[in-house]
């Protein structure tokens, strides 16, 4: 019986061959006898792989198989934790460059807080200066043209005959009066908004610091996870690993930009809010303060009639100064808001630019840092691409050696089964000769059904054999 060589995993093998006519020697026709029109046509079917399994042999060769598997999965393991290594290694030395770079951006950004602050109360002590300097002035233009106007106010027709030295007396206490509630009110309205504006810009400087830091830690947030997908992206041999990397790098730069855009918008809109809050009290305080001055003014005029003996007029149409004083006053004090709001302007304007120099130099910085970033990352994949085609001496060597025991293995089991084949074979053959087959096929999907099973009939021959 001739069955063709098997290396691999004995399995599902059409295995074919014809016995030697040797194998059947005393069984041919004579020549009184006549000829068998089946000579040499006679075929028979075992089931080789069920034989060989049945072999005594046969589970040393599994076990000389399973080991080639373990140092198959051994040689895996070799090289994924050389390749962990590198790739940890790389990934330690970018983190701790991203973290370097964290800090020096922190570092940057309190420095420029720091200067902005400092500006910030230059200007404030400034324009507090300044704001005084053009109240005292203005009041003593007021002050003077209270009095020249209070000088030449004319006499009602109605009112009746009073003392000149009474009257003069009351309209000196009446601008006295003026004077003193102009520059109360001027000096409320310098402290509310002041205050206001304190609170307002607090309010501001709150709300970047809150965005910065919301900016940082969502960054943070996703560092490792875009690190792991950068590597990949660089580093992977699986196109699909490697598209799907990109893909998730985009959609984490577009979840951030959402989320960023999203939190901007809800600090900006509660610092709106606090700004209309805070600028309507104030406009509602002061109208109150001013009434609550008008008040004073009329009460203590009244006070100053009773004393001096003049009797109050018949019909009181109106509060406050007499309306020439009061336009005059009104001039003055537009005057004197146009040149407080140019200096608040100017003041602003050179704030605004110091914070624009300040937002372009920390960009520029970022920039920076962002390029160096860029710069050692290629380095990394390079240096990690090298590292994986040449890898250490010593791995290499791990791996040779694995390699040696792999082939003395399979070596091993190439010859067992070489071995169990021929034995099995060899049984078969004799089974075919008791049985007159001078053909026996090893098969394992479909045979003529006119062929015969010698499979049963081998297994008991099989099972005899000694095991090694």
């Amino acid at each position: 019986m001739s069955i063709p060589r098997k290396t691999g995993r004995l399995g599902l093998l059409l295995a074919t061959g014809a016995l030697s006519v040797g194998l059947l020697t005393g069984c041919g026709p004579t020549n009184a006898e006549k000829e068998d029109p089946l000579a040499g046509y006679r075929t028979a079917y075992v089931d080789l792989s069920s034989l060989v399994q049945l072999h005594p042999d046969y589970s040393k060769l599994e076990q000389l198989r399973e080991e080639i598997q373990s140092l198959e999965q051994k040689k895996q393991e070799i090289q994924g934790s050389a390749r962990e290594a590198i790739m940890t290694g790389a990934s330690d030395e970018l983190s701790e460059a991203i973290e370097k770079a964290r800090k020096k951006l922190e570092a940057e950004r309190a420095a420029i807080d720091a200067e902005i602050s400092a500006l910030s109360s230059r200007l404030g002590a400034q324009m507090e200066s300044e704001v005084a300097a053009l109240r005292g002035q203005y009041e003593a233009e007021l002050q003077k043209k209270i009095e020249e106007l209070s000088g030449a106010a004319p006499q009602q027709p109605d009112a009746p005959p009073m003392d000149v030295s009474n009257n003069q007396q009351l309209q000196d206490y009446l601008a006295n009066l003026t004077l003193v509630r102009e520059r109360n009110l001027a000096a409320k309205r310098l402290e509310l908004e002041k205050r206001v504006g304190d609170e307002i810009a607090a309010k501001k400087a709150e709300v970047d610091g809150q965005i910065a830091a919301y900016e940082a830690d969502l960054s943070s947030q996703y560092q490792s996870e875009r690190l792991n997908l950068q590597l990949t992206a660089q580093n992977s041999t699986d196109e699909e690993a490697k598209k799907a990397a990109e893909e998730r790098l985009g959609q984490i730069a577009q979840e951030i930009e959402e989320q960023k855009s999203a939190k901007r918008a809800e600090l900006e809109g509660s610092y709106a809010a606090l700004r209309a809050e805070k600028t309507s009290a104030l406009q509602g305080e002061l109208e109150a303060y001013q009434r609550e001055l008008d008040r004073e003014v009329q009460q203590k005029l009244a006070q100053k009639r009773a004393e001096i003996g003049i009797a109050p007029p018949p019909q009181q149409t109106q509060s406050g100064p007499p309306p020439e004083v009061q336009a005059q006053i009104e001039d003055i004090e537009a005057r004197m808001r146009s040149q407080m709001a140019a200096k608040q302007a100017d003041l602003k304007a050179q704030m605004d630019a110091k914070i624009a120099s300040s937002t372009k130099k920390l960009q520029e910085k970022q920039k920076e840092v962002e390029k160096q970033l860029t710069e050692l990352q290629a380095q990394i994949d390079e240096r990690v691409r090298q590292n994986l085609a040449n890898l250490p001496a010593e791995v290499k060597a791990e791996m040779e050696e694995v390699d040696q025991k792999i082939a003395k293995v399979k070596e091993e089991t190439e010859k067992l089964y070489e071995t169990i084949r021929e034995e099995v074979s060899t049984q078969v053959a004799g089974i075919a000769k008791d049985k007159e087959q001078e053909m026996v096929v090893g098969a394992y999907q479909w045979v003529d059904p006119s062929f015969q099973d010698l499979t049963d009939l081998s297994q008991v021959r099989v099972q005899q054999l000694e095991k090694r």
